[in-house]
């Protein structure tokens, strides 16, 4: 049994009829992935839900069995905007976080990320905010995001197409 580990809920993929693969990232571990067997933690392992989990396996190998899963924080914002918009920052992360390296500096970015989202109506903006920021977590920053910044998403569009 290992350690208890706090994580953002990226991803649930089926794989068959009883197990599903679980995409991750942890506080302690940085991108992880688990195997999720049964449906019962269904409702728990939501997209962009903060959990704590509870494996079975060796940490140092790639893939672990989920023993169990409690929900820490969950977006309250049902509507379809904040719905796709979590989505949308869910596979921002899964495609940017590649390493399973430990970063609670990012991990603690991401779940204030997440509350913003769920606490704020003022959606036009967010996800180029987001990705900016992103960015510069991931130390991708200068000249041309502080130039970005105050674009609009038209603007940005026709910057990237007119280069």
């Amino acid at each position: 049994m290992t350690p208890k580990t706090e994580a953002i809920i990226l991803s649930l993929h089926a794989k068959s009829d009883t197990s599903s693969l679980l995409e991750v990232y942890t506080r302690n571990e940085g991108r992880s992935s688990y195997l999720v067997f049964g449906n019962k933690w269904r409702s728990t392992l939501q997209p962009m839900a903060i959990v704590e989990l509870t494996s079975q396996g060796n940490p140092a190998r790639e893939m672990r069995t989920l023993s169990s899963a409690t929900r820490l924080f969950v977006p309250q914002k049902n509507d379809i905007t904040h719905t796709c918009l979590m989505l949308f920052m869910a596979e921002a992360i899964e495609k940017s976080l590649r390493h399973p390296m430990e970063d609670e500096t990012l991990f603690d970015w991401l779940i204030s990320q997440i509350k913003k989202l769920d606490q704020t109506d003022e959606l036009q903006m967010f996800p180029n905010e987001f990705l900016v920021a992103l960015s510069e977590q991931l130390g991708y920053g200068g000249v041309i995001l502080d130039e970005w910044r105050g674009l609009k998403s038209l603007d940005i569009i026709q910057t990237v197409l007119l280069q």
